[in-house]
């Protein structure tokens, strides 16, 4: 009797780590912060243009820079929602040459680090309130002049794209403005909906939307994702900016 008594014993112990063991790995998941900032990361990648001419880059040349080009803003060129990498995917109902690319495939090399296709840079852009906005504007905007594979023109190095991840704190019955501008494309996406769409290649275009954050699968005290992608693809010069209506946070 005593050593059935012992087997059972030891049997419910081992059962009782058991179940204690799982109940620790179903609280394994990182607690999030964030953070209230002025200083938005981003991730920038370096292309070489299609007609290149150093012949140590020929290797390297992407048909979707500074190519074929038809200008102006095309929208509806990418999906209105992100794919599971939350990247931007290219509308195969329009021809890629109307959006001056080669083929879905060569758009989904612009926002993914690609050994042999691009080169990374992480760098960031510092936001100033004006007094009703956060706002970040530059002209002449060349965030990797000298970096990842060298200048295309004099002293700036175009044909880059840029991806920024940031956040904005929803407030019940409070609107949320945010303004784009860009030349080239540019694509603003909150929650993994599209919000902004300046794709194409094109002059300097601006773009402002009021909306309200529940329409995009937001409770009150949410923290609301932001996803900006953007482009150069020319040697014609490079602008960027974009403002928002309330204070800027990122996730660590």
């Amino acid at each position: 009797m005593k050593k059935v008594i012992i087997k059972n014993s030891i049997l419910i112990f081992a059962v009782s780590l058991l179940f204690a063991s799982c109940k620790v790995d179903l609280k394994t998941e990182p607690e999030k912060h964030y953070y209230k900032t002025t200083e938005i990361p981003i991730i920038v990648r370096d292309f070489v243009p299609w007609g290149i001419e150093d012949p140590s880059l020929q290797q390297y040349k992407h048909y979707d820079f500074d190519n074929i080009n038809k200008a102006g803003v095309k929208t509806n060129h990418v999906l209105d929602t992100l794919d599971k990498d939350k990247k931007p995917v290219l509308n195969d109902a329009y021809p890629p040459e109307e959006m001056s690319l080669k083929s879905s495939e060569s758009f989904a090399q612009w926002f993914r680090t690609i050994k042999g296709v691009n080169k990374e840079i992480k760098t960031s852009l510092e936001v100033r309130f004006d007094g009703s906005r956060w706002e970040f504007y530059a002209p002449v905007f060349f965030p990797i002049d000298n970096l990842g594979f060298g200048n295309d023109e004099g002293d700036h190095n175009f044909n880059f794209t840029v991806e920024s991840t940031f956040y904005l704190l929803y407030r019940e019955n409070t609107p949320i403005t945010i303004s784009c501008k860009s030349d080239d494309d540019l694509w603003l996406f909150v929650n993994g909906k599209l919000l902004i769409d300046l794709g194409g290649r094109h002059g300097v275009e601006t773009k402002q939307i009021t909306f309200d954050a529940k329409d995009y699968k937001a409770q009150p005290g949410d923290y609301i994702e932001i996803k900006l992608f953007k482009a150069d693809r020319g040697v014609s010069g490079s602008i960027m900016g974009f403002s928002v209506s309330q204070d800027i946070y990122i996730l660590k």
